[in-house]
C-alpha cells in the first residue's frame, strides 16, 4: 500500500484536530526547548490510537508530546472505498515562548537541535507528517 500512497493514489491524510501540547512548568522554568519525534497509529475513523516515540532529546517533554498527539485526529484514508488504518510519523517541536528565551540555553536545559531534514519542524507538526504504511 506504501507505493499506491508514493504514486498519488492514496492521498496524504490531513489532520483535522490539531492539540498543541502544554508546555510543562518545569521545562519552561529550565529553559528546555527541543523537538520529539513521534509514530503515530491511526484507526480507520481518523483517530489516533497509538503513539510512540522514536527520537527525544528531552525527557520533561515527552509526556506533553503525547498527550497532545494522543487528541489529534486526520481524515481517514480510504483503500478500495473502506477507511483503512495507518501509521505517520510526525514531530512536535517545543520552542519556549519569547518571554522565556533568556532561560534557553541554561545548565541541565534540554538544548534546541534540528529534526532529521526529512522530518522538518514547523509551526504545524503536519508539515513534519511522513506516512509510514496504511493496512
Amino acid at each position: 500500500m506504501l507505493s499506491a500512497v508514493a504514486e498519488g493514489q492514496i492521498r496524504t491524510p490531513r489532520k483535522t484536530k490539531d492539540v498543541s501540547p502544554e508546555y510543562p512548568r518545569e521545562s519552561l522554568e529550565a529553559g528546555d526547548e527541543s523537538v520529539i519525534l513521534l509514530e503515530l497509529k491511526v484507526g480507520p475513523s481518523g483517530t489516533v490510537t497509538e503513539a510512540l516515540i522514536l527520537r527525544s532529546e528531552c525527557k520533561r517533554l515527552e509526556q506533553a508530546a503525547l498527550t497532545a498527539v494522543r487528541q489529534w485526529e486526520y481524515t481517514p484514508i480510504h483503500v478500495n472505498g473502506k477507511p483503512v488504518p495507518f501509521t505517520i510519523v510526525v514531530n512536535v517541536p517545543f520552542r519556549l515562548p519569547e518571554r522565556f528565551n533568556e532561560r534557553a540555553g541554561r545548565v541541565g536545559a534540554c538544548k534546541w537541535k534540528e529534526p532529521p531534514s526529512n522530518f522538518p519542524a514547523g509551526e504545524a507538526a503536519s508539515t513534519g507528517d511522513t506516512i509510514q504504511s496504511c493496512a
